[in-house]
């Protein structure tokens, strides 16, 4: 069967089944820590998910139309675009004049015309992530659908599904293998022989035939771009996809074995007579081959790349997490090859459900349960979303279990994405052919955010994709570099999926964007402040910074008026151009200084850093505007756009943390609370990302209520769905997951702030939340938080902390006007006042000693 009948029938069937719907309250069925629905998923947006890393999986539909999509990280749709980075760097000066005389349009208008003559037709889109795989699930119920109940477990990474009907109860269990890297889904009835149903494998839908759903993303695929060849036995169902305009395609194999009854092939269909149960099991794999030099520039699929010498033909059916699973091939042909080798891997595999969950179930419980939270969330945790949901709805406010539900999402998306690749705008899922932003990595904003709490939920060891995936960049980058602005060192594009050529401007202005290695390049900074790995930071952090140095050092000019350096063109994502945007110079800013302090820890490149530092003390002053908040521009751009969901200039607060301190710079430390309370209050941050920037912003800022309000927004605006899985916009209005990754961070934020040697307690604590318990998250210096407790009614926090290292820390509480006293496990004659905060003390730590602090603050 086509998609779009799917579509057409499963909606329509939803809508006259959900109201037989009755919500089973057994506290068996629920999961500690996890999402429960007693109401079906109707678009694939409301799938409850699961992954591990590199496949994902989601379930939805009702017992009688379920559906099962399977997806991998690395299935973006070629397009077939012209991927090729036009030279403009003989034409930088004039450029630059005519940017300065005409304004940012004239220039732009000009850069065009250069890069037409070279055949670049304007903004050119990412290539689009894609679902990999459809099942359809049939089953006929007798009598009424009852006791219906689905479920996320947070901690375990299985979904699953349970209801009763006349002739017994049945089950669907769902989970992605880490150690197996499988999808299995089990079908079950705890009846005997009560278990019939078809399964359906339909290849991809055209696009015109498939319905328009929010602001025209459709669904479907155009049928010339991936031809799909698909075979089908009782126990065995292939695909053999391959990309019409290059690049090469993925391969999905289906092992299906049943328990009683017998299964068969009818009418294209797997039809499951008289069963006990049904177990698949799914694995996707992506191979790739070059594309002719003439036709693009991207390196992944250059004939030069090692891939297609050193890893040819290589298929390895559980690669390392932090490895590719991309199966390269000279062409096509040689690629017909890989399937059988699937289908052989899926052979050596238990065709039991729990032998194979339980060793998953281990790898991923150790993951989430390293740290835990709890905000009084009461009789309220046995909830389901939807009624929490409701709540959050109808009162405006967030019941402590939804904050703490929101918590664990957010921490189960990133587990569930995060290893071979980062999450992409969509986490790891999708169930369209064309999402929203192509469902790309889009690097201005969210690809950041949905990263935000790796290191701080201890979740560090599945950031190696992220780093692997910018040092493939790192070849189109300097082609950037070279041929946009004549430069050596990097230059991003602001999108990338199969790509990070330097493509997507024109009508937008992404080419005068010059931050975005920077700004991508802290994550590799950051790693080295949590772990203490200077192996890392010598080998990989360095060389990176060190080549974003090289590009400021040749575009940064000197303005003869001021003394300063300008940078020209500039872009503020996503304002507009001008000169000089704060943004730029905060992260030129952050480059600068974590270089020259790794080169100094290392005692490497000497020579250089006086260089380094000159540039620093190069760069201009922020600015403050009439209203006494920062400037988004360095000189006098004209008026703010408060109302924007990007908040570029605050960048300071949300990332480039070490860049304001309210003791150090007091009057800019005002004027960013000032930018960012006119943003907050303009009535334009509704969507999901410029939320949660400010949510970050305002914790950084010790501004408790403004942090807060951003996840009350988040809640009573109905910006996440009952998986807990974010919207985009309100109203779960586009599936978009990087608010997920940025929730956790900004509940760590409002308990815990950490730079190197100083650990501020409860700094933005909001008042919702007057006594709570956290354990288990990290802090810049080594230092793990083994337990954070606090009641202020009573005046008493309590912390237990263990360093990697020996070293001085000081332990403050910002919010607090005055610590009446603090004592520790540790030498009370180490235990010191620091000079100049009332609110402070010095600790000095031991390696591998836990220390325990009980501190008395005033009570309200």
């Amino acid at each position: 069967m086509r998609m779009h009948h799917f579509v057409g029938l499963l909606i329509s069937v939803l809508m006259l089944w959900s109201v037989s719907i009755t919500s089973l309250t057994a506290a068996d069925a629920l999961p500690d820590k996890g999402a429960v629905s007693s109401t079906a998923a109707v678009r694939w947006e409301e799938a409850f998910v699961t992954g591990n890393g590199r496949m994902g999986a989601m379930l939805l539909g009702n017992p009688e139309n379920e559906t099962l999509i399977a997806n991998h990280c690395r299935l973006f749709l070629p397009l077939g675009s012209y991927e090729k980075v036009p030279d403009l760097s003989a034409h930088l000066p004039e450029l630059r004049r005519i940017y300065r005389d005409n304004g940012s349009d004239a220039a732009m208008s000009f850069l065009m015309s250069k890069a037409a003559d070279q055949g670049f037709p304007g903004i050119i889109n990412t290539d689009p992530f894609h679902p990999g795989l459809f099942v359809h699930v049939r089953q006929r119920s007798e009598g009424s659908v009852r006791d219906y109940l689905r479920t996320e477990n947070f901690q375990t990474g299985e979904v699953a599904v349970r209801w009763k009907d006349d002739r017994g109860s049945f089950r669907r269990r769902l989970f992605v293998s880490r150690p197996d890297n499988v999808i299995a889904l089990s079908l079950l009835s705890d009846s005997v022989g009560q278990l019939s149903c078809d399964l359906e494998f339909p290849t991809p839908a055209p696009v015109e035939k498939t319905p328009i759903g929010d602001k025209g993303w459709r669904a479907g695929v155009d049928p010339d771009l991936i031809v799909s060849n698909r075979t089908m036995a009782a126990n065995s169902v292939t695909f053999h996809n391959i990309y019409a305009r290059g690049k090469g395609g993925f391969d999905v194999a289906v092992r299906l074995t049943v328990d009683g009854g017998q299964a068969e092939v009818v009418d294209e269909r797997v039809r499951i007579t008289a069963a006990n149960e049904v177990l698949l099991l799914v694995r996707i794999v992506p191979w790739k081959t070059p594309l002719p030099t003439q036709a693009s520039d991207a390196w992944a699929y250059s004939a030069e790349n090692p891939d297609f010498e050193n890893r040819l033909g290589h298929f390895d059916p559980t690669p390392a997490l932090s490895e590719t699973s991309v199966v390269p091939y000279r062409t096509s042909e040689e690629a017909t090859a890989l399937l059988p080798q699937i289908v052989r891997s899926l052979e050596g595999l238990e065709t039991d459900y729990d032998a194979l969950f339980v060793p998953h179930q281990k790898q991923h419980g150790d993951l989430f349960d390293r740290v835990s939270i709890d905000l009084g969330g009461g009789e309220d945790r046995m909830k389901t979303s939807e009624e929490l949901l409701s709540i959050a709805s109808g009162e405006k406010r967030i019941p402590a279990a939804l904050a703490e539900r929101i918590y664990d999402g957010g921490r189960y998306m990133f587990i569930c994405c995060a290893g071979e690749l980062p999450p992409n705008l969509q986490g790891i899922w999708t169930g369209t052919w064309r999402p929203a932003w192509s469902g790309d990595f889009t690097l201005d904003t969210n690809l950041q955010l949905a990263m935000k709490h790796a290191y701080t939920a201890d979740l560090g060891e599945l950031m190696p994709g992220y780093f692997r995936m910018i040092e493939d960049f790192y070849p189109e980058w300097s082609l950037n570099a070279q041929r946009t602005y004549g430069s050596p060192g990097y230059l991003t594009n602001a999108r990338a999926s199969n790509t990070a050529l330097l493509l997507h401007w024109g009508k937008w202005p992404g080419v005068f964007w010059t931050g975005g290695c920077g700004w991508l390049a802290h994550f590799f900074y950051d790693h080295w402040l949590f772990t203490g790995d200077e192996t890392f930071l010598r080998e990989r952090t360095v060389p990176l910074l060190k080549e974003i140095a090289s590009f400021y050092e040749n575009y940064m000019i000197l303005d003869p008026t001021t003394g300063r350096f300008e940078f020209i063109p500039s872009y503020s994502p996503e304002t507009g151009a001008g000169i000089s945007a704060t943004m730029d110079v905060m992260i030129c800013k952050d480059v600068l200084k974590n270089l020259i302090t790794a080169c100094n820890v290392l005692d490497i490149e000497q020579s250089d850093v006086p260089k380094w530092e000159a540039m620093l003390a190069g760069l201009p002053e922020y600015r403050i505007n009439d209203d006494g908040a920062l400037a988004e521009w360095i000189p006098d751009g004209g008026p703010e756009r408060y109302q924007h969901r990007h908040l570029s200039h605050l960048h300071a607060c949300y990332e480039a943390i070490d860049d304001l301190d309210p003791a150090q710079t007091p009057e800019l430390w005002a004027a960013a609370q000032e930018a960012l309370r006119r943003r907050i209050h303009s009535g334009g941050e509704v969507s999901s990302h410029g939320r949660v920037h400010m949510g970050l912003a305002a914790a950084f800022l010790r501004m408790p209520e403004e942090a807060y309000g951003r996840l009350e927004a988040m809640a009573t605006g109905q910006s996440m769905y009952a998986s807990m899985m974010c919207s985009h916009e309100p109203d779960g209005r586009i599936f978009n997951c990087d608010a997920n990754g940025a929730m956790p961070e900004i509940i760590h934020r409002m308990i815990l702030q950490s730079r190197p040697g100083a650990l501020d307690l409860l700094p933005a604590l909001p008042k919702a939340w007057p006594r709570g318990e956290i354990r288990g998250i990290k802090a810049r210096g080594r230092i793990t938080i083994n337990h954070l407790a606090w009641d202020l009614a009573v005046g008493r926090l309590t912390l237990r902390l263990t360093s990697e290292c020996d070293q001085d820390v000081v332990l403050r509480m910002p919010n607090a006007k005055t610590i009446d006293s603090i004592s520790s496990s540790g030498d009370p004659a180490i235990l010191q006042s620091s000079a100049g905060i009332a609110n402070g003390r010095s600790e000095s730590l031991k390696e591998g000693e836990s220390i325990e602090f009980d501190i008395r603050i005033p009570s309200p």
